[in-house]
């Protein structure tokens, strides 16, 4: 069985790795392909095994989509990806749209699931803070593919991760900072209360080997969601801070194979120097991190969720 993912852009991979999953721990063979890739520095870096649409792949896209039994489109469409689709997919090929943004804010501006002229036979969103605008949706998991630490180590200074996906400022769901926590962040940094780890514009792998040796990763705390980055700091062993709240939190627990919520500690610009210091034993809370992870949330286990979504439909 062919399921192609098909994205207008990399999307922080996260359509390629649901690809790498299937491909590895499932029976279904799945290509990804990316129709823009982001510009200027970020070019390339959110890219490893997908295919990136140009003149020279036309040929091999079209020959994956002419194949495709299952076709995964991503968030938008764009004009060529809709022409291709037309011009390629073979009549019995069953497709599903997948969320992956809030709805009204960049770049999902419209239902793209109604104003497509595609009758989706699936529509899918990823469970975090979305499920409550997307009603009708089933939830899916994200997924990341990145190998645990082999063991827990403590720094003498608590090294933390804090590297936003962008700065903008502004929106409901998609900010990842704000002024007062980066100044909160900083002061904490330069009274050596903590060590930051400062590192930006690097590929996903070289950024997770930085966060398996750190202590604590902040996700973003000013919308009440959870993001990838949680699900990697879960992952990396790391104490996990974000300010999901109850809904979203629940999301990920349904994921999981135990009704116990995800270790998250919770957190506000407000409150964030109180909650990074008074963390009685990092070694240990790092510990209860990754049992949790490796216990509920790995792949092999995540990527079931599509699996019967996908099985569903043939």
């Amino acid at each position: 069985m062919n399921v192609l993912q098909l994205s207008p852009t990399p999307l922080v991979m996260s359509p390629e790795l649901l690809s790498d999953a299937l491909n590895r721990f499932t029976d279904f063979h799945s290509n990804t392909i990316v129709f823009n890739d982001y510009p200027g520095e970020k070019k390339r870096m959110f890219v490893k095994n997908a295919i990136v649409y140009d003149k020279n792949t036309e040929e091999i896209i079209v020959s994956l989509i002419e194949k495709a039994d299952i076709i995964n489109i991503h968030n938008f469409m764009t004009d060529k990806m809709v022409d291709l689709i037309n011009k390629h997919s073979h009549r019995n090929a069953k497709f599903v749209y997948i969320t992956h943004s809030p709805k009204n804010e960049g770049p999902l501006f419209f239902d793209i699931e109604k104003a497509s002229d595609i009758d989706f036979d699936k529509k899918l969103v990823i469970g975090q803070y979305q499920p409550r605008q997307y009603q009708d949706f089933t939830i899916v998991p994200n997924i990341t593919m990145f190998d645990q630490p082999l063991e827990i180590s403590e720094n003498e200074v608590p090294k933390v991760m804090f590297n936003p996906s962008h700065t903008k400022v502004g929106g409901r769901w998609n900010d990842k900072t704000s002024l007062k926590l980066n100044d909160t962040i900083q002061a904490m940094h330069k009274l050596e209360l903590i060590e930051l780890i400062n590192i930006t514009d690097v590929r996903p792998d070289i950024l997770f080997e930085y966060r398996k040796q750190a202590d604590i990763t902040i996700d973003e705390i000013v919308t009440g969601a959870y993001h990838k980055v949680s699900l990697e700091g879960l992952c990396a062993g790391n104490i996990t801070i974000n300010n999901a709240d109850f809904f979203s939190t629940a999301m990920l627990t349904q994921f999981a194979k135990t009704n116990t919520p995800p270790p998250f500690f919770h957190a506000n610009e407000n409150n964030i120097k109180d909650v990074i210091l008074n963390i009685e034993n990092i070694k240990d809370e790092k510990e209860k991190t990754l049992k949790y992870y490796k216990e509920n949330l790995m792949p092999d286990h995540l990527i079931s969720f599509y699996v019967d979504e996908y099985k569903d439909l043939v």
